[in-house]
């Protein structure tokens, strides 16, 4: 029962990776993996500089992905889109996807 019930989480979680797979994806990992240690140590009762210097790391990471974030945004917000997206609209534009014949190009 448990062991079904980790199976649909992880199955899930699988396919929210596959659909999301852009530029900030790592370091949204990197922030999980920080909150998840950052909950076990104050669960175990750590000391105090351990989850002082989790927290800093993990402040530094959300810093840093806000900062790529924006970065993205202004300079390839296309790099911000899943890579699914991004083949589907080069599928599109080469008529391989859609039901319609990709436009003429003139020949100058």
């Amino acid at each position: 029962m448990k062991t079904d019930r980790i199976g649909e989480f992880l199955h899930a979680a699988r396919n929210v990776v596959e659909s999301r797979s852009s530029t900030l994806v790592p370091l949204q990992w990197n922030m999980v993996i920080l909150v998840s240690v950052l909950s076990f140590l104050v669960w175990v009762k750590a000391p105090f500089w351990l989850l002082l210097g989790t927290f800093i790391l993990l402040a530094l990471v959300v810093l840093q992905a806000g900062v790529a974030y924006h970065f993205f945004m202004k300079h390839d917000s296309v790099a911000l889109r899943s890579e699914r997206h991004a083949l589907r609209n080069k599928e599109i534009d080469h008529g391989i996807y859609g039901g319609f014949e990709p436009e003429a190009k003139e020949n100058k």
